[in-house]
């Protein structure tokens, strides 16, 4: 995660679909927000952005192929079975497809939901990318 950078105003200064964190006049940090969300033109009133922060930069489809490897993101050993698979994986072998669908939906959301209030921010985004890349994998698997 980058370090706060000061914004005077202008065109956006990243991609649009970067996910940048704001802070406004006010004093507030306004959340998580693709860039194209925010209004970086604006210099009145207290909802002007004077700083942002990148979260995740954006890449396209085409980049996330020629760097995606599953290997970057082992699977936790407290959570392993003996055979090395954890509950994801017999999740994955007892239910339907539609199933884990929704349990990784869910899993996703829970963890989205509660950005910044068990774990720091970065902990939980890589959880969240964490049950985003066993999914792609399960929907690679099935396509």
């Amino acid at each position: 995660m980058s370090d706060w950078i000061n914004w005077k105003g202008g065109e956006c200064p990243v991609h649009p679909k970067d996910i940048v964190s704001v802070h406004l006049k006010n004093g507030t940090s306004s959340g998580i927000w693709f860039a194209e969300d925010c209004d970086w033109r604006s210099s009145i009133g207290d909802s002007t952005i004077t700083k942002y922060k990148m979260l995740t930069p954006f890449i396209s489809d085409e980049q996330e192929q020629l760097n995606f490897n599953a290997s970057n993101m082992p699977k936790q050993e407290r959570f392993k079975n003996e055979d090395g698979t954890d509950w994801i994986d017999d999740f994955e072998k007892e239910n339907t497809l539609e199933e884990f669908r929704g349990a990784m939906k869910f899993t996703i959301g829970k963890y989205y939901k509660r950005l910044g209030k068990k774990d720091s921010y970065a902990k939980e985004v890589r959880k969240i990318a964490d049950y985003a890349n066993r999914w792609a994998l399960v929907e690679e698997k099935n396509s």
